[in-house]
Formats: structure tokens, C-alpha cells, sequence
């Protein structure tokens, strides 16, 4: 899957710093509501408690009748439909100098605080939340009403960053598994030479050339499957190629979606099956295969059950993500399949020198702070990552102040707008913001697989490299880049909740993980052959000595024979 997502975002439509939790009280008895507030430069009724007189048989636009005149903290009104502008109402109101003023309305209201100066804070809710409020207050006696801004820490987060955390452990213990793997593969390779080699002694052809070729082709394709070396050109391709893919996600997000549908799930399925295969492999009961079927043509079937349910459930998973993907309950389905792909591609990663790695690392370093913090000045003040989280180039930014001119509530309706799947997505946690989810458009906490799969290059190069060095016990430069990876991705929440703004992972990912790396090699006395690689390709060059040896002596021995 290519990499093209890299930005941690948490998506809303009001500002967090809009919404605020209104705790009303009678008796021994209270109701959380959440409502959007209007606020004023010098507001000294947060956190506090305050008198309540109901008005729900006000309407605002009419002077209030004499019981509802005397003195009071705040005033809570249920209009569902305003008859009169905001402007009237707020003159009415304002006439008794209330501390807080609570309206349940649909709207729509328009607020022009050049025409009023608002000398009391406002907060508006639904009128479905405002039904709830005036049965709870209906002939109820001495009622008060408090505040609290919404907490801008969730939950959400922390799970997100274990999940993202365990994600690159697994995927640096399957590299290096896989690694192990690819060493070990002389044996194979010396036995398929033994196979070749028969076969073409009976057939009388010049033997040993193809053999040659075919060790010469062995030796090829094994050194490729240990490690992916990258040039300069390739990374420039790369690049050129996440840039474009971005680019046209922006400007026909509509159209290139569905392109990115295809391929999420076509690589989420293969990564469950692969994934599963492993669980197959690791128990002997599930490893039982059905006798062999022959089918016209010479042709044989050898079918092991386990695999072939696994392979339904794997596509079973997609189809069904891909049908019920605007539900809420969907999320479970995306991160089994977003996180499968991302472990599969983790284990695919393992660059033969840190030079390309850290190439890498500072391209996509700058290319994050570009795409998050450069193109708004050529968008509409919009970055072109945050866009396209949200659908395209015509998407609602999850950031700047609300439009207090055309307040709205209405119907809530089912969101059915199409996002990019290649995240992991972990709804609120917290009770204020599953209170306050009506007010948002999307009610979860996300981070781009890019923000593994980037990082996952240094974490996979440090797994490799402690295997070539002799550290297996002790893989210092594996847990270095994990500890590394880890406090990174915490100071990205941590500027996401300081900030209230989408945060590129990447911009504290990257450098964390440069910086640890060189720091452990220095204290080594290793920065050399950890730069270059130079035990990988030590340990490469002996498994294919290996190759050859059992090669030759496979030789020998048929000779003898």
C-alpha cells in the first residue's frame, strides 16, 4: 500500500473550545447536557454553580412578564423555532444582566455583535437535548445550572498510541522472523539444485551451464528477499509518486476514492491471510491438508481446510468493511484491516544501509511540514493533508471558530461521506465527548498508517542490524527506536492537545528516531558499519557462501553417485 496519509488529526465540526458541559440540578437529582457557548472576553461563570429561573414559556422576543423579572445568575429558554432576530431577544434578556444565558433552539439564529453587545455568555443546544432539559426542570423549585469547558484529553488517544506502538514491535519481530527465514534458505536452495540437476542428467543436456544459470539466478533472488536496497532515483520516484497520488486525492477525491478502496482491500485481505498463515503454521492441528485431488492436465490440488476458511474470512472482512462502511460499528472492521496491512508491509521492510533509511526519514520530514503547514497559504487556509481527511478540496476544515451568522442544529443525519480508510480510528472514550458526539461530524480520534510505516523503516533496519551485529538477546538498537517511537508519538498528542490543531506525526517522529539511532551508534563506537550496513551485507554474503557450498557439494555428490 502506498504511502500517502501521514497526518494525526482529530476531526470535529465545532471547535472543542465552543462546547461546554451544562450540569443542571433539583433535589438530589441532575442532567448532563452538552451545548455549544458563545463566549465574552470577561466571563466569570465557568466552574461555577448559578441560581436557574426557567423561562420555557418565554419566547425572548417580547419584554418578560413581571414573575420574571427579578434578580437571577442565569435563564434558560426553549424556542424551537425563533420568531424574532437574536438581536431582540438578546436586548430582552439582557435587561435582567444575567451571568449565563441557556437557549434550546434548531435555529436558525444569526448572531451580529455589531448590532448587540453581548454582556453575558450564551449556550445553545439542539432542541431534541432541549426537550430533555425542560421535562427534567417542569415544576421543579430551586434549580441551578454549572459549567465546564470540554477536556481536550481523550482516551482515544492513549489507545491509539499502545495500538500504534505494539503495531511497530510486531512488525519489527516478524521482519526480523522473516529475515531468519531468508538466511536459512541454502538448505532449500541446495536441494533444489540436487532436484535440477537429476532431472536434466537423465534428459543428456549440458547440465552444468544450467545449473550455473540457475545458481547464479538463486543467488539473485536471495539476496534481493533479504534486503530492498533504494537509490536516490527510487526514493525521488517516491516521493513524486505520494505527492500525486496526494495532489489527485485533492482535487478528485470523489473519483480517486473508490481507486484506494480496491487497493485497501485487496492488500488488507492478503495481509489477514498472510497473518493468519502464521497462527496456521505454529500449530500442528491446523496444518492438516486433505488428500491430493488430481485435476485434467496433470495438474494436482492439495488443499490444507484451515487455509481455505481463512482465505473466506479474509475476503469476507473486506466485503463486508466496504458495504457497512458509513456505520458506526465499522471501525472495528477498518483497524483489523488497516492494521493487518500495516504489519504485513512492516515486514517487507528491511533497507540494507541506514543512509538510505535516514534519507528517507528527512524527506518525509519536510514533505510533512510542507503538506501541514506550507499549503494552507495556497489552499483556503485549508492544508492539503487536513482536505483530504475530510473528503477533497471542497471539504469543512475541523479547524478556525464557528459561524456564529447562521446557527443550525436541525435533524441530525446519518453520515455517509467517504473517507480515506488507511488509518487507525478509535472512537471518544471520554463521557464529555460521547455527550458532545451530536456536535461533531466525526466523532473519533485517528492516526495515518504512514506514521508507522515511515518510522517502521528505522525500527526494522535496527532489528536487522542487532541480528547481523550478534545482539539477539540484546537488541539495543531495536528497543531504542521502540522507546524512541513511543515518546515520539506521545509529544505528537501532546502538541495535538496543546496546540487544539491536526499534528504531523512525523514532524517528531523522524527526528527522535535519527537522533536515538546515532546516539546508541556513537555510544558504540559503531556509527561506521551502522551507516553503512556493512554487517547486513557481511551476513548476506555468507548465507549465499553457504548457498554455493551446498551447491557444490550436492555436485559432488551426484558425480559420485
Amino acid at each position: 500500500m502506498t504511502i500517502h496519509y501521514f497526518l494525526l488529526v482529530l476531526l470535529v465540526k465545532y471547535s472543542q473550545c465552543d462546547l461546554v458541559i451544562l450540569k443542571f440540578k433539583h433535589s438530589d437529582k441532575s442532567l448532563d447536557i452538552c451545548a455549544l457557548k458563545k463566549p465574552i472576553p470577561q466571563d466569570t461563570s465557568v466552574n461555577k454553580e448559578l441560581k436557574l429561573i426557567n423561562l420555557v414559556d418565554e419566547d425572548g422576543c417580547h419584554p418578560f412578564n413581571d414573575g420574571s423579572k427579578s434578580n437571577t445568575s442565569a435563564l434558560y429558554l426553549h424556542v424551537p423555532n425563533p420568531r424574532c432576530s437574536f438581536t431582540d431577544m438578546a436586548t430582552n434578556i439582557q435587561e435582567h444582566k444575567p451571568k449565563l444565558v441557556i437557549i434550546g433552539t434548531d435555529g436558525p439564529i444569526s448572531i451580529n455583535t455589531s448590532l448587540i453587545n453581548l454582556t453575558a455568555p450564551y449556550a445553545f443546544m439542539a432542541d431534541e437535548f432541549a426537550k430533555k432539559v425542560s421535562l427534567f426542570l417542569e415544576g421543579e423549585t430551586n434549580l441551578t445550572v454549572s459549567q465546564s469547558d470540554l477536556s481536550r484529553f481523550d482516551g482515544s488517544l492513549l489507545v491509539i498510541w499502545v495500538i500504534a506502538s505494539l503495531t511497530i514491535i510486531f512488525g519489527g519481530i516478524w521482519t526480523r522472523h522473516e529475515f531468519n527465514i531468508k538466511l536459512e534458505k541454502p538448505k532449500s536452495y541446495g536441494q533444489a539444485n540436487q532436484n535440477f540437476t537429476e532431472e536434466n542428467n537423465d534428459n543428456q543436456i549440458n547440465s552444468s551451464n544450467l545449473i550455473e544459470r540457475e545458481e547464479n539466478k538463486n543467488d539473485d533472488d536471495h539476496k534481493h528477499s533479504l534486503t530492498i536496497s533504494v537509490g536516490y532515483w527510487s526514493i525521488l520516484v517516491l516521493l513524486v509518486f505520494v505527492v500525486g497520488m496526494l495532489l489527485m486525492l485533492y482535487y478528485f477525491f470523489d473519483y480517486m476514492i473508490y481507486v484506494i478502496y480496491v487497493i485497501f482491500c485487496l492488500g488488507a485481505a492478503s495481509s489477514i491471510y498472510r497473518i493468519g498463515c502464521l497462527v496456521i503454521d505454529s500449530f500442528e492441528i491446523l496444518k492438516y491438508q486433505l488428500p491430493t485431488l488430481n485435476l485434467p492436465f496433470n495438474k494436482k490440488l492439495n488443499l490444507q481446510p484451515a487455509k481455505a476458511i481463512l482465505c473466506l474470512i479474509s475476503i469476507s472482512i473486506c466485503i463486508l468493511w466496504f458495504i457497512f462502511r458509513h456505520k458506526e460499528w465499522s471501525w472495528t472492521l477498518q483497524n483489523v484491516m488497516a492494521l493487518s496491512l500495516a504489519s504485513n508491509a512492516l515486514s517487507f521492510y528491511r533497507l540494507s544501509k541506514y543512509k538510505t533509511v535516514t534519507i528517507i526519514l528527512v524527506v518525509f520530514f519536510l514533505y510533512d511540514i510542507f503538506m501541514v503547514f506550507i499549503t494552507p497559504t495556497f489552499t483556503k487556509g485549508t492544508s492539503i493533508m487536513e482536505a483530504v481527511a475530510f473528503g477533497g478540496k471542497d471539504a469543512t476544515s475541523s479547524s478556525g471558530s464557528q459561524d456564529w451568522s447562521n446557527l443550525q442544529f436541525g435533524n441530525r443525519t446519518a453520515d455517509t461521506s467517504n473517507r480515506l480508510p488507511v488509518v487507525i480510528i478509535i472512537p471518544h472514550i471520554n463521557y464529555e465527548r460521547r455527550l458532545c458526539s451530536y456536535y461533531y461530524d466525526f466523532s473519533f480520534s485517528l492516526l495515518g498508517l504512514g506514521d508507522i510505516l515511515v518510522p517502521g523503516l528505522s525500527v526494522n533496519y535496527a532489528i536487522i542490524f542487532d541480528r547481523a551485529i550478534g545482539n539477539c538477546r540484546f537488541p539495543k538498537y531495536f528497543i531504542v527506536n521502540v522507546i524512541g517511537y513511543i515518546i515520539g508519538l506521545l509529544l505528537a498528542f501532546i502538541g495535538l492537545l496543546f496546540m487544539n490543531t491536526a499534528q504531523p506525526a512525523l514532524l517528531y517522529l523522524c527526528p527522535i528516531l535519527l537522533i536515538f539511532s546515532f546516539i546508541t551508534a556513537i555510544l558504540s563506537r559503531e556509527t561506521k558499519i551502522f551507516w553503512s550496513g556493512e554487517p547486513i551485507n557481511t551476513l548476506i554474503s555468507q548465507a549465499e557462501i553457504q548457498m554455493l557450498t551446498s551447491g557444490q557439494k550436492t555436485d559432488e555428490e551426484n558425480a559420485q553417485g
